[in-house]
């Protein structure tokens, strides 16, 4: 049972820092339109999938493909949610006009690490997945250290 409980916190986790970004992206949003709703309903739709690859994974801990699904439906989930942040903020089309530029950047810039980080365990997987499932983890520190240097731009 170790599998599926390790795959399953991991994933939470990574789908809670998901869910709580995409919380923070939407409080900037002061409008919306149609093309946006729509982008956000398929970025909902990859969050609720994602319990089906991580299930699979977990009942197939030693599969490379099940490990590279999982990480594919994450990697959907923040392609989406870069798109929706791009979309959003392009010429300031839904968020405040005085939003600063350094928000927007550090908005911008957050994603695309997450994807290079899973880009980055999918090599690693070849071998040994374990230590790619857990490679993921990687992401904690660095948005972290990501959102300490985009704080000290903004006070410059």
């Amino acid at each position: 049972m170790l599998p599926h409980f390790t795959t399953y916190v991991l994933t939470f986790l990574l789908v809670a820092v998901n869910w709580l970004f995409h919380h923070r992206m939407l409080n900037l949003v002061t409008r919306v339109d149609g093309p946006f709703i729509w982008v956000n309903i398929c970025y909902l739709l990859t969050i609720s999938f994602i319990p089906f690859p991580s299930a699979l994974f977990g009942a197939y801990p030693n599969e490379f493909f099940c490990f590279v699904l999982l990480l594919g439906s994450m990697m959907l989930e923040g392609s989406l949610s870069m798109l929706m942040v791009w979309y959003a903020t392009r010429n300031n089309r839904l968020v405040n006009r005085e939003l600063p530029a350094v928000m927007i950047k550090y908005l911008l810039f957050r994603i695309p690490i997450s994807l290079m980080v899973f880009l980055t365990a999918i090599p690693l997987a070849f071998y040994s997945i374990r230590r790619a499932e857990f490679f993921r983890l990687v992401l904690f520190p660095v948005h972290r250290l990501t959102k300490k240097y985009f704080e000290k731009l903004a006070k410059e």
